[in-house]
């Protein structure tokens, strides 16, 4: 009963319109169903079985969420930004070092934007215009490494590696093992 109602709607729906809808079948099955207005009251109705789309889809799905799960346990920081220069992706050791919420950020801050940042939450330092110039499209330069020193006096490693089609990852990290010294302070600030 239940049925033959939906398809009174659906086709009255389409009588009135193009319509279309999507049936999930208990199989597993999935179908999109189009209605269209024909001439003297018709309805035309078209079935498309699209089960292997919507598989592909959930699977792509299914593999982007992993992989920002990996990425976001992670101990190093890491954000990937389009060939363009528009903040892409962030985990979360990104957002806690550099203060950033990416919900706020996705699209709206550019790698020059992310170095200025950096560069605040640091002592002087000439790797964050050497990384603006990795960005440039044709600057040659495929990876950029160096250690810079918070404003706390914490080390990090700062690396920065061209991906495919020109999109940039920066990775930083604070190994346990490097200690700013009184010396590498001084060289720093001086």
């Amino acid at each position: 009963r239940s049925w033959r109602l939906q398809m009174t709607e659906l086709e009255n729906a389409a009588a009135s319109g193009f319509h279309s809808e999507t049936w999930s079948l208990p199989g597993g099955q999935t179908y999109r169903v189009t209605g269209r207005p024909h001439p003297n009251g018709a309805v035309a109705f078209l079935f498309e079985d699209i089960t292997a789309e919507i598989s592909l889809t959930r699977r792509f799905r299914a593999e982007l969420e992993m992989s920002h799960e990996v990425m976001d346990h992670l101990p190093d920081a890491v954000a990937i930004f389009q060939a363009s220069g528009e903040f892409m992706f962030s985990n979360k050791a990104y957002n806690a070092l550099w203060g950033v919420a990416p919900d706020e950020t996705l699209g709206q801050i550019t790698f020059g934007d992310a170095a200025t940042l950096w560069g605040a939450q640091s002592q002087i330092s000439p790797l964050w215009d050497k990384a603006r110039k990795l960005m440039q499209i044709g600057s040659g330069q495929k990876t950029l490494c160096d250690t810079v020193l918070l404003q706390d006096g914490r080390a990090l490693c700062c690396n920065f590696s061209v991906l495919h089609g020109g999109a940039v990852m920066a990775r930083f990290s604070l190994p346990e093992t490097i200690q700013a010294t009184p010396e590498m302070i001084a060289i720093a600030a001086g």
